[in-house]
């Protein structure tokens, strides 16, 4: 496409990437993503082999290998997760689905967004805070706003329809680069443990910012459907969120999060809620 830069990709899909659930911040417009990440905006199409994109700041393609993961040994992440005819039927469902390298103030504050929340009202309050506290950008005729630096009071957040989330996401809000930083420099456990002393963050908030921002890869998060597929198809049909954890670090290991995603992303567009059993 004029204008763009392009990538030669394979075992790729933009299409399952972005719509797995694991990143809110993005529309569509016929074969075009419009992808907000940070402080810029993405341009971009999958096709013929090729990632096209174009971006509000210039980025170049280290950036979007980068935010992608299309740096890491997929056949690698495939080998370890496709244990069994459920993994292998999930992974063919969704081949190409990368676990994205997101900013993590901007990943945790968006899944403090998502308790009790369905995808288009976790979509609506973060783009709600970045309107109001971001920053605007103009971009191939339209308008973005850029994930905000400074997030106001928990008054000001309220407004944005955030309501019981509001001081949960004012108080992550002050956070600086520098505590994402040491998260990083800690093992999986330590780092979980640092995230689950804030305010409103539990066991899935903390591995989600793990897995889809700090490359936490073992990060295993648990929600409805996540814990309904492992109880029917591993676990004899009962578990709560701690079981499936300790099932998921035993079984998967290092990739268990591309796992869950994978999982995730077959029970919610399967059309089968518990797809077949091993």
């Amino acid at each position: 496409m004029q204008g763009m830069q392009r990538i030669a990709v394979s075992d790729f899909s933009l299409k399952h990437t972005l719509e797995c659930g694991q990143v809110f911040r993005f529309d569509k417009a016929g074969e075009l993503y419009y992808l907000v990440a940070g402080d810029d905006v993405l341009k971009l199409r999958q096709a013929d082999g090729f990632l096209e994109f174009s971006s509000s700041s210039g980025v170049g393609a280290g950036f979007v290998k980068g935010l992608f993961r299309l740096d890491e040994d997929y056949s690698c992440v495939l080998g370890s997760v496709s244990r069994d005819s459920l993994m292998r039927s999930a992974v063919l469902h969704s081949m190409g689905l990368r676990i994205m390298r997101q900013e993590p103030r901007e990943c945790l504050l968006t899944y403090l967004c998502s308790a009790n929340m369905s995808v288009p009202g976790v979509k609506r309050m973060a783009d709600g805070l970045a309107r109001k506290f971001g920053r605007r950008i103009a971009f191939d005729g339209m308008e973005f706003f850029s994930f905000p630096v400074r997030i106001g009071s928990a008054r000001e957040v309220r407004g944005c329809g955030t309501g019981f989330r509001a001081e949960r996401i004012a108080e992550a809000g002050s956070l600086g680069k520098g505590f994402f930083s040491r998260l990083r420099g800690l093992c999986y456990v330590d780092a979980k443990e640092k995230l689950m002393l804030l305010n409103g963050v539990g066991d899935k908030i903390a591995d989600c910012c793990l897995l889809y921002s700090l490359g936490f890869l073992e990060a295993f998060p648990v929600d409805r459907w996540i814990r309904r597929v492992v109880a029917a198809n591993y676990l004899d049909g009962t578990a709560n969120e701690r079981s499936v954890r300790d099932f998921a670090a035993s079984y998967f290991g290092g990739y268990a999060g591309y796992a869950q995603q994978f999982l995730y992303h077959y029970a919610r567009t399967s059309g089968r809620l518990n797809p077949v059993s091993r």
